[in-house]
């Protein structure tokens, strides 16, 4: 195992590095988690992988200077390619879970003839987040969403406002109450959002890319998501026409962990075994 940081003038971003295989795997977790969430994958892939696990900003290790602008995707090419180039990286796997998958999916527009496969695990950049235009969509949003970070009876009360007004379910609301419980985590949510605002994707640009350089795409929903519902998804798969989706049995939180122990869809995944 190896530790370091890529690093320019936007900021560093921490990554561990595990495995010596021939093929490379870049992982972006999700909000909340950090670069050990992909561990779990090390040992299925050790045979034949190099994953380099970055920390998104905001999370881990990560520390972006440019606070309060939003990230640009040539800011991310400006971190990227400096470390390609470093370490002689022609082709690489790229994978994405939740909101990690807007960082998958810039690289994928970065460096298109580089992806060799893009994998995302329930991605919240497919499909627009409601809450998330809502509160980073402008600027008077923007300051409103700043303006009651600390108030904690606010952050309180907007989840019961919205279970009430039927805008949410049972289970959203939960997971809203248990993501908005403290400042630090309300902190977080805030500055994450303002700084991925700008990492956006054209539908049909991106059915286009991945045809243009015949980029292989996988999509891993989970059947019991309550975050990230899996059937918006599913549709663009099947519009796309070129993209292979599957469902595990799996929360959000638990989608990797389901992948890992699905030893077919593994090898499918990874190793480009045929599906029965």
């Amino acid at each position: 195992m190896e530790t370091g940081f890529l690093k320019s003038r936007i900021g560093e971003m921490a990554y561990t590095k595990w495995g010596s295989g021939n093929n490379i795997l870049f992982c972006f977790h999700g909000y909340s988690h950090s670069r050990s969430f992909f561990e779990p994958l090390v040992s299925p892939l050790a045979d034949n992988y190099t994953v380099y696990s970055f920390d998104l900003f905001f999370h881990g290790d990560s520390n972006l200077y440019i606070e309060g602008c939003p990230l640009e995707k040539s800011d991310i090419e400006e971190l990227f390619n400096p470390f390609l180039v470093n370490l002689q990286i022609d082709k690489f796997t790229v994978l994405g879970f939740s909101i990690g998958s807007r960082f998958a999916l810039s690289l994928c527009e970065l460096f298109p003839h580089k992806i060799h496969k893009l994998i995302l695990l329930a991605p919240d950049a497919i499909k627009e987040n409601f809450w998330f235009k809502l509160s980073t969509g402008s600027s008077v949003a923007r300051r409103f969403f700043k303006n009651i970070i600390d108030a904690k009876m606010v952050y309180s009360y907007m989840p019961h406002l919205a279970k009430r007004m039927r805008w949410i379910d049972e289970k959203v609301y939960r997971f809203a109450i248990t993501q908005l419980d403290t400042k630090s985590k309300r902190e977080k949510v805030y500055h994450s959002w303002l700084a991925f605002r700008k990492l956006v994707f054209d539908k049909k640009g991106l059915i286009k890319l991945f045809k243009g350089n015949q980029i292989k795409v996988f999509f891993i929903m989970g059947k019991y998501d309550y975050v990230i519902k899996p059937f918006p998804v599913i549709r663009f798969c099947k519009s796309a026409g070129i993209c292979k989706h599957y469902m595990v049995p799996a929360t959000h939180g638990k989608i990797l962990e389901s992948m890992v122990n699905n030893q077919q869809l593994l090898h499918i995944v990874f190793n480009d075994q045929q599906p029965l």
